[in-house]
């Protein structure tokens, strides 16, 4: 039985929209020989914004920021737990 990290907030109907849009936004960004699929873009970001608690807006709003924030996850990202983990000391420009 699947049980919730308590590390995740709930995330809002707001929130999983403005999410859908980084991640389609990610999806042009990325270059395609190395672009993972839409799934783990969402399941990476979703565990960022846990970790951080993103402004999803403010990156959507700011394109070098979202550069920044986009590649430096991909970078970072520790995948071999779920929710997943940005280590390196990165820490995305649209932390809350």
């Amino acid at each position: 039985m699947y049980a919730p990290s308590t590390r995740h907030k709930t995330m809002t109907a707001t929130n999983y929209k403005q999410l859908v849009e980084v991640a389609k936004l990610a999806e042009q960004l990325i270059p395609l020989d190395v672009r993972p699929s839409r799934m783990t873009i969402l399941m990476d970001l979703e565990s960022v914004d846990g970790q951080f608690d993103m402004d999803w807006q403010a990156l959507l709003d700011d394109p070098e920021a979202a550069i920044h924030d986009i590649f430096g996850i991909m970078r970072h990202i520790d995948r071999s737990e779920y929710p997943a983990r940005l280590g390196g000391c990165f820490v995305p420009r649209c932390a809350k």
